[in-house]
Parts: C-alpha cells; structure tokens; sequence
C-alpha cells in the first residue's frame, strides 16, 4: 500500500478543469463562482448559467490549470523549526529536542481533534462555448481531475511525541482517513432561458450537464477503527494492547500499479468507466441573479486492478520480545490484499447556492460606483466521496472593471478546511483572448514559510 500511496503523490505532483478549482476568474473571487460562473467556467458549476448572458457567441478555452495544497498539518516554517534539526557548533546541524511549548505548537494545527491535508489538481486541455440569446448556450469539454485527500488524527502524533505513558495510556486512531482520485471526463452542457410567464423584469433559466467519465486510479477507506494502549502489570512490567481494524480500497491503471510493470502512458485503458449529471437553476429579478445547482451526480465503477486491503487483528503484548511480535505488528499495520472485484466510486455531488449583485441594480444606492460585480456562494457537499468537504463553504467575492481590459478580483471563503481565506487575481480583457491569473493563498506573498495553502490557477480564452 505504501508503494502505491508514493506512486500515487508521484502523479499527483507531475500532472500537467473549468470550475471553481481552474478559472483564474473564480479563484481571484475566492472560489466564488456559483453565481458569476459564464461560457466554460460554467462547466461543473450550474450549467443553466450557459443560457445567460454574459458570454461571447463563441469561446475557446485552451489549457486552463488549477492547482490547491493545503494541509492543517504544519506550515513550512513549522516543518523547518522542528524537523531539520538545530544550528550547532561548527555550522552542522544537531538534533532538535522538543519541550512542552514545542510539543503544545506542533499540536495546535488540530483543531477539531483531525489534521486535513489536501491536493487538487484541475486541468482542462481544451473546452468550447456558443451562446445565442435566444436558444441558449451550449459547452463541451474535456476535464482532468486529479487529488488526494488525508486525515490525521491528533492521538497518532500526540502517541509520537509523548510515547506511552509508565501509569498507562491509550490512543485510538479511528478517524484516520486517506483518498485519492484521478478521472478524465467528457463534459456537455446546454443552458437556456424557460419559456414560462414571469413578473416583469423576471427571468428564470434551466440546465443541464452530462459527463462521460473515464477513470484511471481510486483509493478510499472504507472503515478504520485502531488504538494501541498499555497498562501497568506490576514489578516494571506492562501489558501492550493492539487493536486493528481496516479496509482501504483501490484500483487503477497499470501505471499506479508497480507490481504489473506499468509504464509512462499518457492515455492508458481506464480502470473504470461512469456517467454523471449536473441540473441547474438561474434567475434575475430586480437586478439580482440568484443560482441554485447540484453537481456531480453519478458514480465510476472500478473493473481493472482493483484491491481491498485489510486487517482485523488484536493482540495483547506482555513480552516485546518475543520472535513473533514483529510479524504479527507487520501483519496488523500492513494488512493483507485481497481482490475487490468491481465496485463502485459515487461523485463527489455538491449542492451550490449563489447570489450575484452587480452596479445599477435597484437593491444598490445610487451613488454606488459602476463596474463592480458582488457575489455570495454557498457550497455544500452531499457526500464524503473523492474528498469532498462534509462542512459548508461560504465565500464573498469582488470584481472591479473600471477599467474593462484589466478587472481585479479579490475575495473571502471560510469553510473545507474552517480557515478564513483571503484571494485575489486579474484579467487581461482584449477583443478575442483573455488572460487570467489568480491565487487563493494572498498572505503567501507576505509570508511564504508560516502558511498552509498554496494555490494559482491561469488560464487562456479565445472568443469569436
């Protein structure tokens, strides 16, 4: 398993999709897309967007990138502090020994009692947009979506920093969690207004979004309940307590697949093969947009290479030495593999909310200055699968066209992983391309070492 988790991060980091994880628009905004989304950055998002205006009769996306790391975990400053060891004599570094104030900061990152650290990567090679204003838009694309998601739980480094204590100890480590996904996926999108009597000024549109999804590696936990404990017997002796019990789940294509010789292979067979949905609803009235979508519905099932790792043992330990411990610890840490036949991976399906409020609308004063565009998201994760967050996001986010050829976005989300984030980015705006470029990790600029995400999303547009 180990092996495949390397293999796995290698992809990861050497992968070279329209949606609040790509569109350097969104990502200036902090990810607040679910109302401003338009043409291919509604892709994923609410595709009853493509039927508003807003957006060229024709547009050309080609290589728009997205990447996100962050990790509750430790900062890089807090890596350096304590893990490449301290200045001594001579100018060689020594080991670093850690007291109580040092042991209580590396322990403060555990907010909720977990550690989540994540990585996404979104690419999309190549999309196109047409938009009439009265049929309505269109969009097809081709998506890259990769990540990995893991949950630590406090008591594991707690275990590590303290050890176990003389007057006896326990340490459960059930909310261990680790994911990993990568897909491609075929997306076709079609937007439109509703032909329905409305209120005037009132204007109601639908969408809708299929995905043909092929998909190349999975890794899911299924079930982790685990502790490791002892207690006092008398005369300086001690009982050891351990208790393991797991299913970590997997499949993937020959390349994440050491074992079966796999090698560099830019379009491999897929493992598995799935369809997803994408529904949406939009509306103005007054001058307010407001958007409501669930995305991702659907599942990929897995058929190639697919393996369930496992282990349920408990063992009491009253003499370490014993030649048979070390099996029976590898036996219960490692586990065994077995087939998993094929299974099934649901989507990670979202339900989004969003306003947009832009200048001259009747909800603004009238001295309120022109060119700006205000929105508010909410995001929701329907499940747990592919990493997707179990808490709701809300985000606010500000685009600035004063000047039309150069708009400035900035914004704020709290939620994912509970921390206030602060974004910006910019546009370049000319008649037939555009130019984004956006990050979600503002304060990194300040102060690179002491913070926890890291993101830059740019991207090209050609329109006609």
């Amino acid at each position: 398993m180990a092996s495949y988790l390397v293999v796995c991060m290698a992809v990861l980091w050497s992968a070279v999709v329209a949606g609040d994880k790509s569109d350097p628009r969104a990502i200036g905004m902090a990810r607040t897309i679910n109302g401003p989304a338009r043409g291919l950055a509604a892709l994923g998002v609410n595709p009853a967007n493509l039927g508003m205006n807003g957006h060229r009769l024709i547009g050309i996306s080609l290589l728009s990138i997205g990447f996100r790391v962050s990790s509750e975990l430790m900062s890089y400053d807090t890596y350096h502090e304590f893990f490449t060891g301290a200045d001594g004599p001579n100018g060689v570094r020594e080991p670093r020994f850690l007291d109580e104030a040092d042991k209580a900061k590396l322990l403060s990152g555990f907010s909720d009692g977990t550690a989540v650290s994540t990585m996404d990567f979104e690419v999309m090679p190549v999309g196109l947009a047409a938009y009439h204003p009265e049929v309505g838009g269109f969009a097809i694309a081709v998506k890259e979506r990769v990540g990995l998601r893991t949950v630590v739980p406090k008591e594991l480094l707690t275990m590590l920093l303290y050890g176990l204590d003389p007057e006896g100890s326990s340490f459960t480590f059930d909310r261990t969690r680790i994911s990993g996904w990568w897909f491609r996926e075929l997306n076709l999108s079609y937007g439109r207004p509703v032909p329905v009597s409305l209120p005037a000024e009132a204007e109601l549109y639908a969408g809708l979004g299929i995905k043909f999804l092929a998909g190349y590696g999975v890794m899911e936990t299924l079930h982790y309940v685990a502790s490791v404990a002892n207690e006092p017997t008398g005369g300086n002796q001690y009982r050891g307590r351990l208790s393991f019990d797991y299913r970590i789940r997997r499949a993937g294509v020959e390349v994440l697949d050491p074992d079966k010789g796999g090698g560099l292979d830019l379009f491999p067979a897929p493992a598995g093969t799935g369809f997803g949905v994408d529904f949406g609803l939009a509306g103005k009235v007054y001058g307010v947009d407001l958007h409501v979508s669930i995305t991702d519905i659907g599942s990929i099932r897995w058929k190639r290479n697919t393996v369930e790792t496992y282990s349920r043992y408990q063992i009491d330990i009253t003499d370490p030495f014993l030649g048979t411990i070390e099996d029976s610890l590898q036996y219960a840490v490692r586990g065994r593999n077995r087939s998993a036949g094929e299974f099934a991976t649901a989507l990670p399906t979202k339900l989004r909310i969003g306003l947009v409020v832009e200048s001259g609308s009747r909800l603004l004063p009238s001295w309120f200055p022109s060119g700006i565009l205000i929105a508010v998201d909410f995001t929701q994760g329907l499940n747990d699968s592919m990493g997707n967050p179990d808490n709701p996001r809300v985000s606010v986010g500000v685009e600035y066209s004063g000047i039309p050829v150069l708009p400035i976005r900035t914004g704020l989300s709290i939620g994912d992983d509970s921390r206030l984030r602060w974004a910006a980015g910019v546009g370049l705006e000319l008649t037939k391309i555009s130019f984004g470029i956006a990050t979600e990790s503002i304060p990194l600029l300040f102060d690179p070492g002491n913070f926890d995400l890291y993101s830059i999303s740019a991207g090209f547009q050609f329109r006609f």
